[in-house]
């Protein structure tokens, strides 16, 4: 009775350790077979070991699909990529008015300055201003530079109604020296070798009414430029104490500087540059002390000037 009491619990105690997983000790079922106990080794998820049973083993190396963000980016757009756009290279030429140039170049300026550019875009100019430089110019004689005209008194007697000019350039034409008419004019007075006159006036100014005039006008296809006068002047005791040159460009408005009687004298004149038309020529005596006074001019006087 006593040894089945102690089998029983050995039993009993080996089914106990057998749920705990702990190897047990083989025993006598006491029939004479030996009931061994063994290891566990049922499908639960060992965490000690690698689960290759198809559990999720979080201690190996995650090799999935995720994106590798460690790789350089070629995707597009490159935004360091150089601009190859088109510069724009504006004109050549020397365009002071352009206000709307584009990128194409205008090549089809000529050399002289653009003075009517107010929107070049790509489109040769054709409304540039014709000046002295231009390559196109068909005067005669151009950048001819020196004596235009050459008046020579030495055969006159004073008193003619005019003289004509000795010798004019080729490139111009030269109208004759007169006097101003009517009743404020000047009056023929004879003067031996010289073209000569009275009634000039009083006043300590030019009176426009009173002078002697050329005029001279360039051939077609010329441009004129006049740079100065040369005189000779000569005054009786109460004839003009000064005189001055102007011309019509400015409708005889600025007067060069007044020239002292009994003088020889080179006149500058201001103004008249690149004139295609007939420009007349005036000079003033003045200060006279009375209305017999004359003033002639005598030998020779010369326009200098350019022609282009």
């Amino acid at each position: 009775m006593q040894c089945q009491q102690r089998r029983a619990a050995v039993i009993g105690l080996s089914v106990a350790l057998a749920s705990f997983g702990i190897i047990g000790c083989a025993v006598g079922d006491g029939s004479g077979d030996t009931n061994p106990i063994t290891h566990d080794t049922g499908s639960g998820v060992d965490s000690r070991v690698d689960d290759s049973s198809g559990g999720h083993d979080t201690n190996v190396d995650d090799s999935g699909t995720k994106p590798d963000t460690s790789t350089g980016d070629t995707g597009s757009p490159d935004t360091t990529a150089v601009d190859t756009g088109v510069a724009d290279t504006k004109d050549a030429g020397s365009d002071t008015a352009d206000t709307a140039d584009t990128t194409i170049v205008d090549s089809g300026k000529d050399v002289g300055p653009d003075t009517a550019d107010t929107a070049d875009s790509a489109i040769a100019d054709t409304a540039d201003a014709i000046t002295p430089s231009d390559a196109l110019s068909t005067c005669v004689n151009k950048g001819f530079d020196g004596p235009l005209v050459t008046f020579d008194f030495g055969a006159l007697a004073g008193g003619e109604a005019s003289a004509t000019a000795k010798t004019v350039v080729s490139g111009i034409t030269s109208g004759t020296l007169t006097r101003s008419t009517g009743t404020s004019g000047l009056t023929a007075t004879a003067g031996s070798g010289s073209f000569n006159s009275s009634s000039w006036g009083v006043g300590s100014s030019a009176d426009k009414g009173k002078y002697l005039t050329f005029t001279v006008t360039p051939a077609s296809g010329c441009l004129v430029s006049l740079e100065t006068l040369f005189v000779d002047v000569k005054s009786s005791g109460t004839g003009p104490t000064n005189g001055s040159v102007g011309t019509s460009v400015d409708t005889f408005t600025a007067l060069g500087t007044p020239f002292a009687k009994d003088t020889t004298t080179t006149v500058t004149i201001g103004g008249v540059s690149g004139k295609s038309g007939a420009i007349e020529i005036r000079i003033y005596g003045y200060g006279a002390t009375g209305s017999g006074g004359t003033m002639r001019v005598q030998n020779t006087m010369t326009l200098n000037g350019r022609l282009d």
